[in-house]
């Protein structure tokens, strides 16, 4: 599913000429999306699947990169970092906070020296990866405006279903954030 982690990942296989099939899936892509693709492979290819729900069978040779689900942890790489060493690549500054980004969100970002201006951008980047228009970006501020307040718990209503335009916006001003969408 697109995100700024996987539009890395594929200037990274672009860079490196490394051939791949992208069908532009939501988050929750499954394996049986690219069906074909798999039945189609050449004997001896090791194909690589990345961040795919594994829900038809596979070549057993196959090579499996996520950080999500069953593959997550604290000391798992993320997807951007299991490629980057699978082509033996090192990532730049923007490629690190991307793969920070992905797992650890803000904090993350904060705690690795990120300033406020890469911070906003990394974010910025992201949505427009989501596919979160400037439409939605628009709908978003309106709604916090309207934020209704609950103690602690703050309670947006957005009429799209991109929730991280108000998250990112509302980053460390509220305990409890609740998005309706």
């Amino acid at each position: 599913g697109y995100d700024a982690e996987m539009c890395e990942i594929r200037k990274l296989l672009e860079e490196n000429k490394q051939q791949f099939y992208d069908h532009k899936l939501n988050w929750g892509a499954k394996l049986s999306s690219y069906a074909r693709e798999v039945e189609g492979l050449p004997s001896g290819t090791i194909p690589v699947f990345i961040e795919l729900i594994l829900d038809i069978p596979y070549p057993s040779q196959s090579i499996i990169i996520d950080h999500h689900n069953l593959k997550s942890g604290d000391t798992k790489q993320s997807s951007i970092e299991q490629v980057a060493e699978l082509l033996n690549v090192s990532l730049n500054r923007w490629q690190r906070m991307i793969a920070i980004n992905d797992v650890q969100w803000i904090d993350g970002l904060v705690d690795f020296g990120a300033t406020k201006e890469e911070i906003e951008k990394i974010r910025q980047y992201d949505r427009k990866c989501q596919g979160i228009s400037d439409e939605d970006e628009r709908k978003a501020e309106e709604a916090i405006k309207k934020i209704e307040s609950y103690g602690s718990l703050a309670v947006v209503k957005i009429s799209h279903i991109h929730a991280s335009a108000v998250m990112d916006r509302l980053y460390g001003k509220f305990e409890n954030i609740l998005v309706v969408s």
